[in-house]
């Protein structure tokens, strides 16, 4: 366990969590409780109203959106996109088109290319309901 600097106060410190010391990851901690707490006193409202009235910023909300700590279904409007496509979507980095493909891929890299003709028309059936599905 060696010696970090914070990245947001640069402050020294010696632990073996995250990029903040102690003092940031509490405040960071609590800045995420006050827009917890906002959301459920205020739901289906927009990221920008919560990040006004919180002030915290809106990337910021999104990433607690991201890493599931936040529920996208007690906010109202376009909240998060899939990073790879741009769709809407309600959690987490990629929509489930995305997913399928990038772990179609991987499996294809990884010398899994022994499907049987079944399973390719069901995979590819379910990729042509997930392109026309509506968000």
């Amino acid at each position: 366990m060696g010696l970090k600097n914070c990245e947001k106060c640069g402050k020294a410190y010696s632990g073996s969590h995250a990029i903040y010391c102690d003092d940031c990851l509490e405040a960071e901690e609590e800045e995420f409780k006050i827009v917890r707490d906002f959301i459920k006193d205020n739901p289906k409202i927009a990221i920008s109203v919560v990040s006004e009235a919180t002030g915290v910023d809106e990337d910021k909300i999104r990433g607690y959106l991201r890493a599931g700590r936040l529920d996208v279904a007690d906010l109202s409007g376009p909240v998060l996109s899939c990073s790879r496509c741009g769709k809407p979507i309600y959690r987490g980095q990629y929509c489930v088109l995305c997913q399928s493909e990038i772990v179609g891929g991987l499996k294809d890299a990884g010398g899994r290319r022994n499907e049987s003709d079944d399973d390719s028309q069901n995979r590819e059936s379910f990729l042509e309901r997930q392109r026309n599905r509506k968000y």
